[in-house]
Protein backbone atom coordinates (compact mmCIF):
# COMPACT_ATOMS: atom_id res chain seq x y z
CA UNK A 1 0.00 0.00 0.00
CA UNK A 2 1.65 3.58 -1.20
CA UNK A 3 1.83 5.39 1.42
CA UNK A 4 0.05 8.66 1.91
CA UNK A 5 1.24 12.61 2.56
CA UNK A 6 -1.45 13.15 5.18
CA UNK A 7 -0.89 10.08 6.94
CA UNK A 8 -1.92 9.75 10.84
CA UNK A 9 2.03 9.53 11.61
CA UNK A 10 2.80 13.13 9.27
CA UNK A 11 -0.11 14.62 10.96
CA UNK A 12 0.68 14.03 14.34
CA UNK A 13 4.06 14.87 13.73
CA UNK A 14 2.95 18.58 12.01
CA UNK A 15 0.48 18.76 15.19
CA UNK A 16 3.40 19.00 17.97
CA UNK A 17 5.33 20.94 15.90
CA UNK A 18 2.90 23.50 15.87
CA UNK A 19 2.44 23.80 19.18
CA UNK A 20 6.12 23.86 20.12
CA UNK A 21 6.53 26.44 17.47
CA UNK A 22 4.22 28.64 19.02
CA UNK A 23 5.47 28.43 22.03
CA UNK A 24 8.96 29.38 20.85
CA UNK A 25 7.99 32.07 18.92
CA UNK A 26 6.16 33.65 21.97
CA UNK A 27 9.02 32.85 24.24
CA UNK A 28 11.45 34.09 21.66
CA UNK A 29 9.40 37.73 21.25
CA UNK A 30 9.05 38.31 24.76
CA UNK A 31 12.43 37.41 26.54
CA UNK A 32 14.25 39.64 23.80
CA UNK A 33 11.61 42.18 23.88
CA UNK A 34 12.08 42.46 27.64
CA UNK A 35 15.80 42.46 27.76
CA UNK A 36 15.59 45.71 24.78
CA UNK A 37 12.49 47.08 26.76
CA UNK A 38 14.60 46.77 30.15
CA UNK A 39 17.99 48.51 28.94
CA UNK A 40 16.84 50.64 26.14
CA UNK A 41 20.18 49.77 24.17
CA UNK A 42 20.22 48.03 21.05
CA UNK A 43 24.23 46.73 21.61
CA UNK A 44 23.15 45.04 24.68
CA UNK A 45 19.83 43.31 22.78
CA UNK A 46 22.12 42.40 20.14
CA UNK A 47 24.86 41.07 22.33
CA UNK A 48 22.64 38.67 24.69
CA UNK A 49 21.01 37.53 21.11
CA UNK A 50 23.92 36.33 20.03
CA UNK A 51 25.25 34.51 22.96
CA UNK A 52 21.80 32.92 23.61
CA UNK A 53 21.98 31.52 20.13
CA UNK A 54 25.29 29.72 19.82
CA UNK A 55 24.58 26.91 22.28
CA UNK A 56 22.39 25.51 19.08
CA UNK A 57 25.82 25.90 16.64
CA UNK A 58 27.31 23.91 19.28
CA UNK A 59 25.56 21.20 19.74
CA UNK A 60 23.52 21.23 16.33
CA UNK A 61 26.55 18.03 15.66
CA UNK A 62 26.04 15.97 18.77
CA UNK A 63 22.37 16.93 18.15
CA UNK A 64 22.51 15.11 14.39
CA UNK A 65 24.20 12.70 15.66
CA UNK A 66 21.40 11.75 18.27
CA UNK A 67 18.82 11.92 15.54
CA UNK A 68 20.50 9.35 13.35
CA UNK A 69 21.16 6.70 16.09
CA UNK A 70 18.88 7.65 19.00
CA UNK A 71 14.41 6.65 17.89
CA UNK A 72 13.26 10.20 16.77
CA UNK A 73 9.84 9.88 18.47
CA UNK A 74 11.59 9.18 21.57
CA UNK A 75 14.00 12.12 20.59
CA UNK A 76 10.59 14.24 19.96
CA UNK A 77 8.94 13.88 22.74
CA UNK A 78 12.25 14.20 25.61
CA UNK A 79 12.90 17.24 24.08
CA UNK A 80 9.70 19.34 23.84
CA UNK A 81 9.01 17.83 27.93
CA UNK A 82 13.06 19.15 28.85
CA UNK A 83 12.03 22.77 27.28
CA UNK A 84 8.36 22.80 29.35
CA UNK A 85 10.48 21.49 32.27
CA UNK A 86 13.35 24.25 32.03
CA UNK A 87 10.37 27.10 31.49
CA UNK A 88 9.03 26.30 34.87
CA UNK A 89 12.79 25.98 36.12
CA UNK A 90 12.37 30.01 35.17
CA UNK A 91 9.56 30.79 36.46
CA UNK A 92 10.44 29.69 39.52
CA UNK A 93 14.01 31.24 39.62
CA UNK A 94 12.38 34.40 38.69
CA UNK A 95 11.02 34.66 42.14
CA UNK A 96 14.15 35.50 43.16
CA UNK A 97 16.93 36.06 40.95
CA UNK A 98 17.86 38.75 38.67
CA UNK A 99 15.55 38.82 35.21
CA UNK A 100 18.17 39.28 32.64
CA UNK A 101 20.86 36.33 33.25
CA UNK A 102 18.15 33.99 33.53
CA UNK A 103 16.50 35.24 30.53
CA UNK A 104 20.11 34.42 28.72
CA UNK A 105 20.31 31.28 30.57
CA UNK A 106 16.52 30.44 29.18
CA UNK A 107 17.46 30.91 25.88
CA UNK A 108 20.77 29.68 25.87
CA UNK A 109 18.89 26.89 27.10
CA UNK A 110 15.80 26.03 24.83
CA UNK A 111 18.43 26.60 21.69
CA UNK A 112 20.77 23.87 22.97
CA UNK A 113 17.51 21.42 23.18
CA UNK A 114 16.31 22.21 20.08
CA UNK A 115 19.47 21.79 18.16
CA UNK A 116 18.35 18.05 17.59
CA UNK A 117 16.68 18.20 14.28
CA UNK A 118 14.42 15.64 15.16
CA UNK A 119 11.24 16.76 13.20
CA UNK A 120 13.05 17.33 9.66
CA UNK A 121 14.80 13.84 9.71
CA UNK A 122 11.94 12.29 10.51
CA UNK A 123 10.18 13.41 7.42
CA UNK A 124 11.53 11.09 4.94
CA UNK A 125 10.73 8.37 7.03
CA UNK A 126 7.07 8.94 7.06
CA UNK A 127 6.23 10.69 3.64
CA UNK A 128 6.53 9.21 0.30
CA UNK A 129 9.96 10.33 -1.59
CA UNK A 130 8.18 11.85 -4.49
CA UNK A 131 6.06 14.35 -1.47
CA UNK A 132 9.39 15.07 0.52
CA UNK A 133 9.43 18.97 -1.02
CA UNK A 134 5.80 19.42 -0.66
CA UNK A 135 6.28 17.82 3.36
CA UNK A 136 8.88 19.91 3.98
CA UNK A 137 6.96 23.01 2.73
CA UNK A 138 4.06 21.82 5.01
CA UNK A 139 6.66 21.70 7.77
CA UNK A 140 7.22 25.29 7.10
CA UNK A 141 3.97 25.76 6.77
CA UNK A 142 2.84 24.46 10.64
CA UNK A 143 5.72 26.60 12.04
CA UNK A 144 5.07 29.47 9.84
CA UNK A 145 1.29 29.77 11.20
CA UNK A 146 2.34 30.00 14.96
CA UNK A 147 5.34 32.80 13.78
CA UNK A 148 2.16 35.09 12.20
CA UNK A 149 -0.11 34.34 15.16
CA UNK A 150 2.41 34.38 18.58
CA UNK A 151 4.70 38.10 18.01
CA UNK A 152 1.07 39.75 18.00
CA UNK A 153 -0.45 37.62 20.82
CA UNK A 154 3.18 38.10 22.68
CA UNK A 155 2.73 41.80 22.24
CA UNK A 156 -0.84 42.01 23.48
CA UNK A 157 0.35 40.34 26.85
CA UNK A 158 3.31 42.05 27.39
CA UNK A 159 1.24 45.32 27.81
CA UNK A 160 -1.62 43.80 29.74
CA UNK A 161 0.10 41.19 31.71
CA UNK A 162 3.77 41.62 31.96
CA UNK A 163 6.42 38.64 31.05
CA UNK A 164 5.84 35.67 32.99
CA UNK A 165 2.13 35.01 31.91
CA UNK A 166 3.50 34.91 28.28
CA UNK A 167 6.49 32.16 29.91
CA UNK A 168 3.60 29.89 31.18
CA UNK A 169 1.67 29.73 27.98
CA UNK A 170 4.73 28.46 26.38
CA UNK A 171 5.81 25.73 28.67
CA UNK A 172 2.10 24.81 28.03
CA UNK A 173 2.38 24.54 24.70
CA UNK A 174 5.57 22.69 24.76
CA UNK A 175 4.30 20.23 26.88
CA UNK A 176 1.33 19.57 24.80
CA UNK A 177 3.71 19.22 21.77
CA UNK A 178 5.34 16.16 23.79
CA UNK A 179 2.01 14.66 23.95
CA UNK A 180 1.92 14.79 20.17
CA UNK A 181 5.00 12.88 19.98
CA UNK A 182 3.41 9.76 21.40
CA UNK A 183 1.19 8.93 19.26
CA UNK A 184 4.02 9.69 16.43
CA UNK A 185 5.27 5.86 14.93
CA UNK A 186 8.19 6.70 13.30
CA UNK A 187 10.33 3.54 11.55
CA UNK A 188 13.68 2.93 13.68
CA UNK A 189 16.93 1.36 11.88
CA UNK A 190 19.20 0.49 14.94
CA UNK A 191 22.76 1.52 13.91
CA UNK A 192 25.66 -1.06 15.24
CA UNK A 193 27.60 0.30 17.61
CA UNK A 194 31.28 -1.33 17.52
CA UNK A 195 33.48 1.24 18.39
CA UNK A 196 33.40 3.86 21.69
CA UNK A 197 31.18 6.54 21.87
CA UNK A 198 33.69 9.39 20.97
CA UNK A 199 35.43 6.96 17.54
CA UNK A 200 32.14 7.12 17.12
CA UNK A 201 31.61 10.88 17.02
CA UNK A 202 34.64 11.84 15.00
CA UNK A 203 33.74 8.68 12.77
CA UNK A 204 29.99 10.47 12.14
CA UNK A 205 31.58 13.66 11.83
CA UNK A 206 33.75 12.40 8.98
CA UNK A 207 31.24 10.92 6.90
CA UNK A 208 29.28 14.10 7.38
CA UNK A 209 32.51 16.20 5.89
CA UNK A 210 33.42 13.60 2.96
CA UNK A 211 29.69 13.62 2.16
CA UNK A 212 29.44 17.45 1.70
CA UNK A 213 33.15 18.12 0.87
CA UNK A 214 33.96 15.48 -1.74
CA UNK A 215 30.32 14.04 -2.92
CA UNK A 216 28.48 17.37 -2.99
CA UNK A 217 30.91 20.49 -3.21
CA UNK A 218 27.86 22.63 -4.85
CA UNK A 219 25.72 22.16 -1.74
CA UNK A 220 28.27 22.53 0.48
CA UNK A 221 29.36 25.98 -1.34
CA UNK A 222 25.68 27.10 -1.65
CA UNK A 223 25.50 26.51 2.27
CA UNK A 224 28.46 28.85 2.89
CA UNK A 225 26.82 31.62 0.68
CA UNK A 226 24.15 31.05 2.89
CA UNK A 227 26.34 31.36 6.18
CA UNK A 228 27.98 34.54 4.98
CA UNK A 229 24.79 36.08 4.06
CA UNK A 230 23.47 35.76 7.86
CA UNK A 231 26.42 37.96 8.82
CA UNK A 232 24.96 40.87 6.86
CA UNK A 233 21.55 40.13 5.35
CA UNK A 234 19.55 37.30 7.69
CA UNK A 235 19.90 39.16 11.46
CA UNK A 236 17.71 42.38 9.96
CA UNK A 237 14.61 39.88 11.10
CA UNK A 238 15.46 39.39 14.69
CA UNK A 239 17.16 42.29 15.32
CA UNK A 240 16.84 45.00 13.25
CA UNK A 241 13.16 44.74 12.87
CA UNK A 242 12.49 45.37 17.14
CA UNK A 243 15.31 48.18 16.75
CA UNK A 244 13.85 49.87 13.94
CA UNK A 245 10.26 49.95 15.34
CA UNK A 246 10.47 50.27 19.23
CA UNK A 247 13.18 52.47 19.08
CA UNK A 248 13.42 54.71 15.90
CA UNK A 249 9.70 54.66 15.14
CA UNK A 250 9.14 54.82 18.81
CA UNK A 251 6.46 52.42 18.47
CA UNK A 252 4.68 50.23 21.67
CA UNK A 253 5.02 46.31 22.13
CA UNK A 254 1.57 46.36 19.93
CA UNK A 255 2.78 47.60 17.11
CA UNK A 256 6.28 45.47 17.19
CA UNK A 257 4.10 42.05 17.51
CA UNK A 258 2.21 42.95 14.53
CA UNK A 259 4.87 44.48 12.81
CA UNK A 260 6.75 40.88 13.16
CA UNK A 261 3.27 38.55 13.05
CA UNK A 262 2.62 40.46 9.12
CA UNK A 263 6.12 40.73 8.40
CA UNK A 264 7.49 36.86 9.55
CA UNK A 265 4.64 35.39 9.95
CA UNK A 266 2.49 35.89 7.29
CA UNK A 267 5.56 35.69 5.10
CA UNK A 268 6.31 32.52 6.21
CA UNK A 269 2.85 31.34 6.05
CA UNK A 270 3.08 32.25 2.05
CA UNK A 271 6.11 30.96 1.74
CA UNK A 272 5.25 27.92 3.07
CA UNK A 273 1.95 27.94 1.03
CA UNK A 274 3.88 28.53 -1.97
CA UNK A 275 6.34 25.63 -1.27
CA UNK A 276 3.45 23.10 -0.66
CA UNK A 277 1.62 23.70 -4.16
CA UNK A 278 4.75 24.56 -6.17
CA UNK A 279 6.83 21.12 -4.68
CA UNK A 280 9.79 20.58 -7.17
CA UNK A 281 8.80 23.36 -9.77
CA UNK A 282 10.50 25.31 -7.38
CA UNK A 283 14.16 24.45 -8.85
CA UNK A 284 17.64 24.89 -6.86
CA UNK A 285 19.02 27.06 -9.04
CA UNK A 286 16.04 29.23 -8.27
CA UNK A 287 17.48 29.98 -5.29
CA UNK A 288 19.53 32.64 -6.16
CA UNK A 289 17.03 34.87 -7.93
CA UNK A 290 15.24 34.10 -4.52
CA UNK A 291 18.23 35.46 -2.45
CA UNK A 292 18.57 38.29 -4.66
CA UNK A 293 15.31 39.77 -4.24
CA UNK A 294 15.75 39.42 -0.10
CA UNK A 295 19.00 41.76 -0.58
CA UNK A 296 17.16 44.02 -2.92
CA UNK A 297 13.88 44.16 -0.48
CA UNK A 298 16.98 46.17 2.20
CA UNK A 299 17.08 49.10 -0.02
CA UNK A 300 13.52 50.32 -0.04
CA UNK A 301 13.88 50.29 4.09
CA UNK A 302 16.90 52.49 3.95
CA UNK A 303 15.28 54.39 1.59
CA UNK A 304 12.06 55.49 3.79
CA UNK A 305 14.63 55.96 6.65
CA UNK A 306 16.75 58.11 4.32
CA UNK A 307 14.16 60.50 3.39
CA UNK A 308 12.13 60.43 6.85
CA UNK A 309 8.88 59.88 5.84
CA UNK A 310 5.87 60.06 8.02
CA UNK A 311 5.47 57.41 10.39
CA UNK A 312 2.71 55.28 8.95
CA UNK A 313 4.13 55.21 5.73
CA UNK A 314 7.46 53.77 7.25
CA UNK A 315 5.84 51.24 9.02
CA UNK A 316 4.21 50.04 6.30
CA UNK A 317 7.47 49.92 3.93
CA UNK A 318 9.56 48.42 6.90
CA UNK A 319 7.12 45.68 7.22
CA UNK A 320 6.45 44.93 3.80
CA UNK A 321 9.87 45.43 2.76
CA UNK A 322 10.34 42.37 5.52
CA UNK A 323 7.78 40.24 4.35
CA UNK A 324 9.71 39.81 1.11
CA UNK A 325 12.72 39.05 2.91
CA UNK A 326 10.84 36.40 4.88
CA UNK A 327 9.29 34.78 2.15
CA UNK A 328 12.29 34.59 -0.08
CA UNK A 329 14.76 33.29 2.33
CA UNK A 330 11.81 31.00 3.43
CA UNK A 331 11.32 29.67 0.21
CA UNK A 332 15.18 29.25 -0.43
CA UNK A 333 15.75 27.44 2.88
CA UNK A 334 12.44 25.42 2.14
CA UNK A 335 14.09 24.29 -1.02
CA UNK A 336 17.41 23.95 0.29
CA UNK A 337 16.42 21.22 2.73
CA UNK A 338 14.34 19.44 0.48
CA UNK A 339 17.21 18.89 -1.99
CA UNK A 340 19.61 18.13 1.19
CA UNK A 341 16.60 15.03 1.88
CA UNK A 342 16.55 13.84 -1.36
CA UNK A 343 20.21 13.99 -1.93
CA UNK A 344 21.24 12.67 1.53
CA UNK A 345 21.52 8.58 2.19
CA UNK A 346 18.88 8.25 5.04
CA UNK A 347 21.20 6.68 7.49
CA UNK A 348 23.39 10.11 7.73
CA UNK A 349 20.18 12.26 7.14
CA UNK A 350 20.30 13.79 10.90
CA UNK A 351 23.97 14.23 11.22
CA UNK A 352 23.67 16.27 7.44
CA UNK A 353 21.19 18.56 8.32
CA UNK A 354 22.48 19.07 11.84
CA UNK A 355 26.03 20.08 9.66
CA UNK A 356 24.19 22.26 7.40
CA UNK A 357 22.15 24.40 9.73
CA UNK A 358 25.99 24.74 11.83
CA UNK A 359 27.38 26.05 8.12
CA UNK A 360 24.09 28.56 7.99
CA UNK A 361 23.91 29.74 11.02
CA UNK A 362 27.54 30.13 12.74
CA UNK A 363 27.75 33.26 11.58
CA UNK A 364 24.41 34.27 12.71
CA UNK A 365 25.61 35.01 16.56
CA UNK A 366 28.25 37.86 15.25
CA UNK A 367 25.65 39.33 12.85
CA UNK A 368 23.76 39.81 15.74
CA UNK A 369 26.07 41.66 17.76
CA UNK A 370 27.30 43.46 14.92
CA UNK A 371 24.04 44.57 13.85
CA UNK A 372 23.43 45.70 18.01
CA UNK A 373 26.46 47.73 17.64
CA UNK A 374 26.02 49.39 14.19
CA UNK A 375 22.40 50.50 14.97
CA UNK A 376 23.37 51.72 18.51
CA UNK A 377 26.86 53.51 17.10
CA UNK A 378 24.78 54.78 13.62
CA UNK A 379 21.62 55.46 16.22
CA UNK A 380 20.38 58.74 14.10
CA UNK A 381 21.55 57.30 10.69
CA UNK A 382 19.77 53.78 10.47
CA UNK A 383 19.94 54.19 6.82
CA UNK A 384 23.79 53.98 6.57
CA UNK A 385 23.34 50.28 8.20
CA UNK A 386 20.58 49.13 5.82
CA UNK A 387 23.04 50.67 2.49
CA UNK A 388 25.84 48.85 3.57
CA UNK A 389 24.33 45.47 3.98
CA UNK A 390 22.34 45.58 1.21
CA UNK A 391 25.91 46.54 -0.96
CA UNK A 392 27.64 43.92 0.71
CA UNK A 393 25.05 41.16 0.22
CA UNK A 394 24.28 41.81 -3.30
CA UNK A 395 28.11 41.25 -3.51
CA UNK A 396 27.98 38.08 -2.19
CA UNK A 397 25.08 36.95 -4.40
CA UNK A 398 27.48 38.21 -7.62
CA UNK A 399 29.86 36.13 -6.82
CA UNK A 400 28.06 32.67 -5.71
CA UNK A 401 26.33 32.95 -8.82
CA UNK A 402 28.72 30.41 -10.28
CA UNK A 403 27.64 27.52 -7.59
CA UNK A 404 23.92 28.00 -8.84
CA UNK A 405 24.81 27.35 -12.09
CA UNK A 406 26.92 24.43 -11.41
CA UNK A 407 23.88 22.02 -10.19
CA UNK A 408 22.14 19.81 -12.47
Amino acid sequence: MELKLFNKNFIFLLTGHAFALFGHYLLMFALPFYVLHATGSPAIFGTISAIAFLPMIIMSPIGGIVADRVNKKRVIVIMYLSISALIFLFIWASGFMSAIPIIVMLMMGVYALESVPAVDASVPQIVPESQIVRASGMVSLAGQVPEFVAPIVAGLLFVSFGLIPIVVICAICYVLAGTMGLFIKIPHVKQEVTASIPSMIKNDVQTTVKFLCKDNPHMLKIIMTFAILGLFMLPMLPIGLPILITGYLGMSSEMLGLAMGIAIGLGGIISGIVASIVGDKLKMKDGLKLLLLSCLAILPIGVVLWLGLNLVVTFVIIVASTMVIMITVSLFMIRLFGYIQVETPEEIMGKVISAVTVLAMFTHPLGFFLYGIMFERLYNMPWVVLFFVAVISLGIIGYSARYFRQIK
